[in-house]
């Protein structure tokens, strides 16, 4: 073998096992970083929710059960506290200051609208939890059923049909006060239109009656309008994220439809009591973080028209807050009120 020849081999050589250094020095890293998670983690942990069994957020909750329990905790178990929009499982927090072995899985709605519905108020969101990471985005959907002429294929061609009504539009949602019912508020607000608000038991519901003719219109998480759509039984005129939904990616965004006010998804956040300490808030964020990108919780998410989105405990703290000041004002405006304690 020549020089040259040779030094180009014993350069390879030298580089090949940098990288297998590297590697096994990242291995060695990340089976350190896995052992320290397992060993700040309790031997035990309790999810809780607000929502019916089978419901997504159920379906969600076990599935990260599922994976805290193959990986870190040897026992995680699921409850559900039902009852007044997931008030309920949000505010028995307060009972269980500084327990750091529960976690709430909660949608965000819950915590940025209905405390400025609610009189009095049924919790503070920022005094009785502590932030630890979302878990996805969903967007929601305006979508127009037969009771809409097939012409209309837009969100302004419905605005328009609806400013050419003799009655108010009629809109379904899956209850006062949830996140579709006070989107519907913003709509018509910002297109100017009457549009009657239709409370249903659950969102599935309130899609039916969309699809069936008993209203014009409804507004609802993806995941209850998909399969309408794609049976051609719905026709989706817009959805609210901040770019184009990748379960829709033919359908205008309301910011593309000239609505930039709408372009608000709701998202899935877990908590804990008030007074856990940060360590155990930021390991846990890093554990679910390794859920959302290599278990069957990601699967899950996506099956459920959600975008897997992981944060750390300050940025959700800080999407609360923002969140928590924008709907303030519309939940207000609303003239939405309950007694809810």
């Amino acid at each position: 073998m020549d020089p040259s020849s040779l030094a180009r081999a014993l350069a390879r050589s030298a580089a090949a096992r940098r990288r297998g250094l590297t590697a096994g020095l990242a291995l060695i890293l990340a089976t350190a970083t896995a052992r320290a998670q397992v060993q700040a983690l309790p031997d035990a942990l309790r999810i809780v929710h607000g929502f019916p069994p089978t419901s997504a957020v159920d379906v969600v909750s076990r599935a990260l059960a599922a994976h805290l329990r193959a990986e870190f905790v040897p026992r995680v178990a699921v409850a559900h506290r039902t009852g007044a929009a997931g008030r309920r499982a949000v505010a028995s927090l307060r009972r269980h200051a500084a327990d750091d072995e529960l976690l709430l899985v909660t949608p965000g709605s819950v915590l940025t609208m209905l405390p400025h519905a609610d009189r009095p108020p049924s919790y503070d969101p920022f005094r009785d939890l502590s932030p630890v990471t979302t878990i996805g985005q969903v967007n929601l959907a305006l979508a127009v059923g037969p009771a809409v002429p097939a012409a209309v294929s837009t969100v302004e061609a419905f605005a328009t049909w609806c400013r050419w009504q003799h009655d108010s539009t009629l809109c379904a949602n899956a209850g006062f006060g949830s996140y579709a019912h006070f989107l519907a508020v913003l709509f018509a607000k910002a297109a100017g239109l009457a549009i009657e608000h239709i409370p249903y038991r659950t969102e599935l519901s309130s899609v039916r009656a969309a699809a069936g003719g008993e209203v014009a219109a409804v507004l609802a998480r993806e995941w209850a309008v998909l399969p309408y759509a794609r049976a051609a039984r719905l026709r989706v005129l817009a959805t609210s994220g901040t770019r184009r939904s990748r379960f829709q990616p033919r359908t205008p965004t309301f910011v593309e439809a000239g609505y930039p006010a709408l372009e608000r998804g709701d998202w899935l956040g877990v908590f804990m009591p008030p007074g856990i300490s940060d360590d155990r808030t930021w390991t846990l964020a890093e554990v679910i973080g390794d859920a959302l990108r290599r278990s069957e919780l990601r699967d899950v998410l996506l099956r459920l028209a959600f975008d897997p989105a992981g944060s750390t405990p300050d940025a959700l703290g800080e999407t609360l807050r923002q969140d928590h000041e924008f709907w303030g004002p519309v939940v207000r405006a609303s003239g939405y009120a309950t007694g809810h304690s």
